[in-house]
């Protein structure tokens, strides 16, 4: 039954394929001829007898690129009697594989393959540039430089994409102009379609001319597809070319041939004396090649004349070759016709010696000829002609040894004979005698010599190779040498086996040899085939001489003992067993000291001196020291032997301390060196430091910072260690302790490098030094003088300001070197000369703005018409030690970086009045008939009191908020009391800190001696750049005894500040909020000041007459909107000051 279902499934499959093709046929999906389809999508049915699953469907090229497919129904998803199968993209022409598998109900599954061509009408494409002018529609473009632009041009105007693969187009164009195509800056770093493309150089190195494939897929206006294929590539290289002739010379009479051939780097086209090699054509780039070859007849040379016919003729050939990008090469070629009388015969084989049986026996004739003969005595057996000129036969029973044979060749130019000889060989070699280097000493190389003869022939190579027990380490490979070397990773303490055969040149291969060593490290005691250096110290007196054995090893080390001897007088041979450990040896006369040391590996060194019983002299050299002559115990002239200076580098010695360099290896002073184990010249260990030899690692002796790796040798230890930023020395790359470099940032004073160094960032001179030039604000006052001096370096304005109120602007004491904040100190001023300076410039300007004011008055009418007031001249701070002059201000239009800031000024200035207006209108409502009226008044004069009521206080003119801003002014409440308000600030303070002891009374503070000046009707205070007059009113000042020790230090305790700047602002002239802010500025948000000590300092600053009842305000609700103060301060304070 199951058979029967199987021949019943075959017999459906059968006639589901002849439906399928019927089909095709009769769609005209595919051409009734060879399966050929011009639909450049077509879409594939398959028709099956049953309903079936297809589970696999794949469109595969001939290049292996597998084509998406479209299946209706899906594959896999249904069974179905019909399948319609169309590629999801155009297909290029070429040939097509579909394969499909499907399976019926039961799960019987075939495979089928279709194959088809696709034939669709295709117009070409091809590379317009770069392309040689002489190439006709070529597809390869190479370009001579890069990155370089590429046009494709079509047979007509469509619109193209373009990618790397047959089947993919994802890119575009940079412009299509018609059917040209446009790729900008191929080869490029980006930006362009044409910098998508990376093309290789031709490097004439192998990559030659490598080529970028670019696929086109285009459609035209009716929407028609269109498939092409342009190469692109560059090379600025012309093509490099050998040329040779085979035979050259031409001497073969009857085949008077030579074949000329060309190998280049690049495919090329060539040409020679300006004939093209066969299958070649220069306007089509596709027939280039590398290689090339044509044979030329030369004939007409057996036709020339007898005497010519056998001479020499030489044919000069001029070759050209032009590679895709145009380039050309040229040279020229000389082949020799030589037609010969006479000719050679040559064996070819065997070549020497042979081993086989039968031998076969070649020759080679070097013209055509007609037949040969082979004899050992007469040439009289024939050969087999297997060519115009070779012949062959087969030899048998051949003994070993040399066989010579006579050989005759005869033809139309005559009869030659040669005799020619070969080896006969059949013996193998000898089995090689195998000497490794055991131990190994390495575990990295293997080492073994390998001896074998072979008296016939010869050895001609050896086989060997290396195994690890069963593990082949090295396969069996071949050398010509006996000494065998193999680079092998070896692990300590294993086996390791050599396998060794010899093969002689017959081709004979001996026994194979087999020897195993053990895999020992370079510092292991059996590797050691050093000798040790031996020598002795010697102290002589006038009695006797001790003696002591000396010994330095650098691989196993010295054996703990040695042989030795004395002998007055004769040779001396070291047969006495000593002991280092009993020296040293005590002799009573002159004689010769012998000795033998060992290392630990039986190595040994020998030596002898001489020795004398004559004293050393501490104070001075002997006298033979200094004669120009080698005697006593000098090793040579006047060095050496214990007595004299060490020798010189080349001369002769016996011990190292015989040598300067306290190096004597071979009986020859030689130079301190940084490998020889040894603590010489001027290292600080054994072969690092100094100035010579390496840097020692950690751990090891040093002696200063450049002898350690790490750059830092303890001064604790004299060893070198890792330096630390904590270790309280300068090491690595500290500039200064523990700082700098990799540390943290050096401080003022200390040493640097560079800016980094510094936490200032200012490396000045090597010296870590605060930026003396930076200036945020700007204002001429460097950051850290403002710093120094308690002003913002953040705010231009304090420049112009007088913190100490003594005539000169903090910038003017800047320039001359005073303390801002010390009225005694200030610029020096010659004030007659000042004085006298001012109105000279007053009465220049008087006059001159006289004039101005008539002429504008005559012709402009400007008499009824507001004037601008002309800006007061500013004084200017000279250099140091001069008096500063007057110069008038200039009027500079502010820049928009000015313009910005005021608005915003402007903006911050409005938010502030808002929110002062709403603070105090709650006020108001809290205390009904104190409620403040805010209003702004512009111009900037200040609210008085009622007209004709005297006030008690002497109040200043109301004050710009802040520089820069709109000039608004707040006026708090129609109408300030007059009376006194608040108690002496100073009275409070000692209340509040019940610290106050009583005054001591009867004393009178001695009164400070003011210069003199000449009384003013009117006194002018400089605000800004306008002068507000103030009508002189005497102000009753408080005695100084008032001012009591303890109150400023209740102050001093409460705003950080010291009594001498303290003082210094209660003594101003006037004091506005800023100063008040200066006071307290080290009071922060978190903690608020005391609201009684800043009332009653207002209290007493406004009853001075420092500041108007407008400050007060002012200050209040600043400190207040620097949450310095509560809102309850703030009512409690403006209520109590009778403000509200």
């Amino acid at each position: 039954m199951e058979a029967q279902t199987k021949k019943r499934w075959r017999d459906k499959g059968r006639l589901a394929f002849l439906l399928a093709v019927a089909l095709f046929l009769s769609l005209n999906l595919v051409s009734a001829y060879d399966n050929v389809t011009t639909d450049t999508k077509p879409v594939i049915t398959f028709n099956y007898g049953e309903k079936v699953l297809v589970t696999f469907a794949e469109l595969k090229d001939l290049t292996e690129v597998v084509w998406e497919l479209e299946s209706r129904p899906d594959i896999g998803v249904q069974y179905s009697s019909q399948y319609e199968f169309e590629p999801v993209s155009h297909l290029p022409n070429q040939e097509y594989v579909l394969t499909i598998t499907a399976e019926d109900l039961i799960g019987n599954a075939r495979t089928t393959e279709y194959h088809f061509l696709e034939n669709a009408s295709y117009m070409d494409f091809w590379v317009k540039a770069p392309a040689p002018d002489f190439a006709s529609f070529p597809d390869i473009g190479v370009s001579v430089s890069s990155p370089f632009n590429a046009t494709i041009e079509s047979e007509e105007a469509a619109t193209c994409e373009w990618g790397f693969s047959p089947s993919a187009y994802p890119y575009q164009f940079d412009d299509i102009v018609g059917n040209n195509y446009l790729l900008e800056a191929v080869n490029g770093l980006g930006g362009t379609a044409g910098s998508e493309i990376s093309v290789k150089k031709d490097d004439n190195a192998g990559n030659n001319n490598i080529l970028t494939s670019i696929y086109l897929f285009c459609e035209e206006i009716s929407q028609r597809p269109h498939f092409g294929t342009v190469q692109l590539g560059w090379d600025d290289t012309p093509p490099s070319i050998d040329v040779e002739a085979v035979p050259n010379p031409v001497v073969d009479f009857i085949d008077p041939t030579t074949k000329l051939s060309i190998k280049s780097n690049d495919p090329s086209y060539c040409t020679y004396n300006l004939t093209p090699f066969p299958s070649m054509n220069k306007a089509q780039l596709d027939t280039y090649v590398a290689e090339m070859e044509n044979t030329i007849d030369y004939t007409e040379v057996t036709l020339l004349p007898l005497e010519e016919r056998f001479s020499p003729h030489a044919y000069v050939y001029d070759i050209t070759c032009v590679n895709w990008a145009g380039l050309e090469y040229s040279t020229s070629y000389t082949v020799t016709v030589d037609l010969a009388k006479e000719f050679a015969i040559t064996l070819i084989e065997p070549e020497g010696y042979t081993n086989t049986e039968p031998v076969v026996f070649s020759i080679e004739t070097q013209v055509t000829t007609d037949e040969c003969r082979y004899g050992e005595t007469e040439p009289t057996t024939p050969f087999v002609k297997t060519g115009p000129r070779s012949y062959t036969t087969s030899l048998a029973l051949l003994e070993e040894g040399t066989h010579s044979y006579l050989v005759e060749c005869s033809g139309s130019i005559g009869t030659q004979s040669s005799t020619l000889s070969f080896v006969v060989d059949r013996t193998p070699p000898t089995k090689p005698v195998l000497k490794p280097v055991d131990p190994t000493c390495s575990l990295e190389e293997l080492q073994v010599e390998a001896i074998s003869t072979d008296e016939v022939s010869g050895v001609a190579y050896y086989n060997y190779s290396v195994k690890n027990g069963t593990k082949i380490v090295v396969d069996w490979t071949t050398t010509t040498g006996e000494q065998i070397t193999e680079s092998v990773s070896m692990s300590e303490g294993e086996k390791y086996s050599w396998h060794v055969k010899a093969v002689d040149n017959a081709g004979n291969m001996g026994l194979e040899s087999t020897v195993t060593v053990m895999a020992t490290a370079q510092n292991a005691s059996d590797c050691d085939t050093t000798p040790p250096i031996g020598g002795i110290t010697s102290n002589a007196t006038e009695t006797s001489i001790a003696v002591s054995v000396t010994c330095r090893d650098v691989g196993t080390g010295c054996s703990d003992i040695y042989n030795y001897n004395f002998v007055p007088n004769g040779s001396c041979n070291a047969s006495m067993l000593g002991k280092y450990a009993e020296q040293p040896l005590t002799f009573l006369t002159e004689g010769t000291f012998c000795w033998t040391v060992y290392d630990r590996n039986e190595n040994t060194h020998s030596g002898s001196a001489s020795l004398s019983l004559v004293p050393k002299n501490e104070s001075s050299l002997p006298e033979e020291c200094l004669n120009g002559v080698m005697d006593g115990n000098e090793t040579d002239i006047d060095c050496g032997g214990g007595e004299c200076e060490g020798c010189e580098v080349d001369e002769t010695c016996i011990l190292d301390d015989d040598c300067k360099s306290k190096m004597c290896p071979e009986g020859i002073c030689t130079e301190a060196a940084c490998n020889d184990g040894l603590l010489n010249g001027d290292e600080s260990d054994i072969d690092c430091g100094g100035s010579e030899c390496e840097p020692c690692d950690n751990g090891m002796n040093c002696t200063e910072h450049p002898d350690c790796f790490s750059e830092f040798c303890s001064p604790e230890t004299e060893t070198c260690d890792d330096s630390s930023c904590t270790d309280g020395f300068k090491g690595g790359d500290e500039t200064d302790i523990d700082c700098g470099g990799s540390c943290p940032a050096c401080g003022e004073g200390n040493k640097c490098i560079e800016n980094s160094d510094c936490d200032t960032g200012n490396c000045a001179m090597g010296v870590c030094d605060v930026d003396r030039d930076a200036d945020s604000d700007g204002d001429g006052m460097p950051d850290y003088w403002e710093e120094e001096n308690s002003f913002d370096p953040n705010d231009p304005s304090d420049a112009l300001e007088d913190a100490d109120d003594d005539g000169f602007t903090n910038l003017d004491e800047y320039y001359e070197g005073t303390d801002p904040w010390d009225p005694e100190d200030h610029p020096y001023v010659e004030k007659s000369s000042l004085l006298a300076l001012i109105l000279l410039i007053l009465g220049i300007l008087l006059f001159v703005g006289g004039i101005g004011f008539l002429v504008a008055d005559k012709y402009m009418g400007l008499t009824a018409s507001k004037t601008k007031p002309m800006p007061a001249p500013r004084l200017l701070s000279g250099e140091r030690g001069k008096p500063p002059v007057l110069q008038a201000r200039p009027q500079q239009k502010p820049s928009k970086e000015q313009e910005i800031r005021q608005a915003l000024a402007r903006l911050r200035q409005a938010k502030k009045q808002e929110k002062r207006k709403t603070l105090l209108s709650t006020f108001g409502k809290e205390e009904e008939g104190k409620a403040a009226t805010v209003k702004k008044v512009l111009g900037g004069k200040a609210a008085a009191g009622k007209k004709g009521e005297t006030a008690k206080t002497k109040e200043k003119p109301l004050k710009k908020l802040d520089e820069g801003k709109t000039e608004e002014f707040i006026q708090l409440g129609d109408k300030f009391e007059k009376e006194d308000v608040g108690k002496d600030v100073f009275q409070e303070l000692e209340e509040m800190t019940k610290e106050k002891e009583p005054a001591k009374k009867g004393k009178t503070p001695e009164k400070k001696t003011e210069k003199k000046e000449p009384p003013k009707k009117k006194e002018t205070k400089s605000v800004g750049k306008k002068k507000v007059i103030k009508k002189k009113k005497a102000v009753k000042k408080l005695p100084s005894s008032a001012i009591d020790k303890d109150v400023f230090n209740q102050l001093q305790v409460e705003t950080g500040h010291s009594t001498k700047k303290l003082e210094s602002v209660v003594k101003k002239k006037e004091v506005n909020t800023k100063d008040m802010l200066k006071i307290f500025a080290q009071t922060t948000s978190k903690k608020q000041i005391d609201a009684n000590v800043f009332e009653t300092l207002l209290s007493e600053l406004m009853k001075r007459g420092k500041v108007n009842k407008l400050e007060i305000s002012d200050m209040v609700l600043e400190f207040y909107e620097q949450d310095l103060l509560t809102k309850k301060d703030v009512h409690s304070i403006l209520t109590r000051l009778k403000l509200i």
